[in-house]
């Protein structure tokens, strides 16, 4: 026995992100940074969503100094949202979009860098 099939419904994550961030590159690499995120999501159906929020950057890495004319570097990111809006509970059939956005919004990242600096 089988419920009401179920569409896929695809979706796009986006965002713009002005901020500020300090940097130091003596013996390695790290820095601290914040900015503001101007987030939206687009689902395929052509409804969107978006929500604005403060994030935490933190990083550390090494440059390869020994190149003369480009320095390698390997870097390591972390990124934290300041403030969480996904709301508490589970979501239901008949929530909205603004609702289902929420549940979907992540609130960390973690990325592994690797790059040149000229």
């Amino acid at each position: 026995m089988s419920g009401p099939a179920q569409e896929d419904t695809d979706f796009k994550i986006s965002f713009f992100a002005p901020g500020i961030q300090w940097d130091s590159h003596r013996p390695f690499d790290y820095g601290i940074g914040v900015q503001y995120r101007f987030e939206r999501l687009k689902f395929d159906d052509g409804e969107s969503a978006s929500n604005n929020r403060a994030w935490l950057n933190l990083h550390g890495g090494y440059t390869f100094r020994q190149v003369q004319t480009v320095k390698p570097f390997l870097a390591l990111r972390l990124s934290a949202a300041l403030s969480k809006t996904n709301p508490p509970g589970q979501l239901a059939s008949n929530d909205d979009v603004k609702t289902l956005a929420k549940y979907l919004e992540g609130d960390r990242e973690v990325s592994l860098q690797l790059g040149v600096r000229f």
